[in-house]
């Protein structure tokens, strides 16, 4: 599996029912778009996983993060080479996160194909072992509201001198002040960030904040902008009110998504 590239991504996957239908959508939605779509866009399948659910316990989110039992088969579909496995994780005790990425890795050793670490700056050195061990495995970096304050001086924000420090470590960063919580990104901050000069070149851009079908379009100018595409990654507004995923919504936001980093991917290859 090519390893680095753009991805429309769903997050809170909680069953493989919910993967197989979403993955139909995505699949069909990037066969239109073409063959170059179809063979170089991923989807990213987000299952959620926390230190204290590592270890049998309950997050308070139970609709979006499942026991550790149930993640084998939620990410069970095999051959699909359009589908990225990702685990996003979160910790209480990011010093020793290269331990627990051998626990995380163990969930599902021959499916796992990508990890977003959803903690504050997570320490390279530890990082780098982390690659040693996992050569192929994507490794993802979020950039949340508590990071960008951390690089962010006078109306600035210098995210490219902090991703420099991960440059030969993780091959994605994701902009998301959301956290899942459904609160629209600011598109135009994330464009500032993610034109910074100084971003490795090698590392590929990921947005997420709100999304869902009739945001999606908000990110067009900001692709456009950098002549390049910029993955998608979805939660907090594909969820019913019961906090399950709402398939309906998920499938337009998928066809939205595909049609937009799709057509970016085309125009600018």
């Amino acid at each position: 599996m090519k390893k680095t590239g753009p991805y429309v991504g769903i997050t809170g996957f909680m069953s493989l029912t919910e993967v197989v239908a979403c993955s139909n959508v995505f699949r069909e939605a990037a066969q239109t778009a073409g063959e170059y779509v179809t063979a170089n866009l991923k989807f990213m399948i987000g299952v959620l996983v926390s230190s204290k659910t590592l270890t049998g316990g309950t997050n308070k989110w139970p609709g979006r993060y499942p026991t550790m039992a149930r993640i084998p088969g939620i990410i069970s579909m095999k051959y699909q080479d359009h589908l990225l496995y990702t685990i996003h994780y979160n910790t209480d005790d990011p010093i020793t996160i290269d331990e627990q990425v051998d626990q995380v890795i163990n969930i599902a050793p021959s499916s796992i194909n990508a990890i977003q670490l959803n903690i504050r700056w997570v320490n390279p050195v530890k990082l780098q072992r982390v690659k040693r061990k996992y050569p192929d495995l994507r490794i993802i970096l979020q950039i949340g509201a508590g990071a960008l304050a951390d690089v962010g001086e006078l109306g600035e924000i210098f995210l490219g001198d902090a991703l420099r420090a991960y440059e030969d470590v993780a091959d994605d960063f994701l902009v998301d002040p959301s956290g899942g919580k459904g609160e629209p990104i600011d598109v135009w901050r994330a464009f500032a960030c993610i034109a910074d000069d100084e971003i490795p070149s090698k590392m590929q851009p990921n947005i997420a904040g709100g999304f869902n079908a009739d945001s999606v379009p908000m990110a067009r100018g900001l692709m456009r902008r950098l002549k390049r595409p910029v993955g998608l990654d979805a939660e907090g507004r594909l969820r019913n009110s019961d906090d399950s995923m709402n398939l309906e919504e998920a499938a337009r936001y998928l066809k939205g998504g595909v049609a937009l980093i799709g057509g970016v991917m085309v125009q600018y290859r």
